[in-house]
């Protein structure tokens, strides 16, 4: 198992106390935090440095969260990143939009601690081994590839 300060989870918000509350949630457990305000800000971030999950509010000044997330899911280099959508809004519509757009999670506010442990830690490891299993393919393709089997 990596360590959590391996895993870099990226939480976008617009609300400075729900970025404390989530930060101090997740660094508390030793993951590396980034933090981004806005979903410019969140874009912008990920040209750096890709996370490995993104904890991302809805309702933001700009492009909201749903925009935000197609627009990651669109980008080859950053779509297999998890997205969890996090958001007082609870119908179902809301919901179901959240996963149109490529969310694998939704948390409704206020935050409950136990769930964003959970589930921090469920789709990071999913996102491992989903990782593995593209390097094994990838290892195992080049191994059969007539190009880079000639002898």
């Amino acid at each position: 198992m990596v360590p959590n300060d391996d895993m870099l989870i990226l939480i976008v918000d617009d609300n400075a106390n729900n970025l404390k509350v989530l930060g101090s949630i997740l660094s508390l457990h030793k993951y590396k935090i980034a933090l981004a305000t806005n979903g410019d800000e969140c874009l912008t971030l990920m040209t750096k440095q890709i996370p490995d999950l993104i904890f991302l509010d809805i309702m933001m000044p700009g492009i909201n969260g749903f925009e935000v997330c197609q627009t990651i899911k669109s980008n080859k280099s950053t779509a297999h990143v998890p997205v969890i959508f996090v958001s007082a809004l609870s119908s179902p519509n809301q919901v179901s939009k959240a996963f149109e757009s490529g969310g694998v999670d939704y948390i409704t506010k206020p935050f409950n601690k136990d769930e964003i442990l959970a589930r921090a830690k469920v789709h990071l490891q999913i996102k491992k081994e989903r990782d593995a299993l593209l390097e094994k393919i990838e290892s195992l393709e080049s191994k059969n590839h007539p190009l880079t089997n000639q002898k």
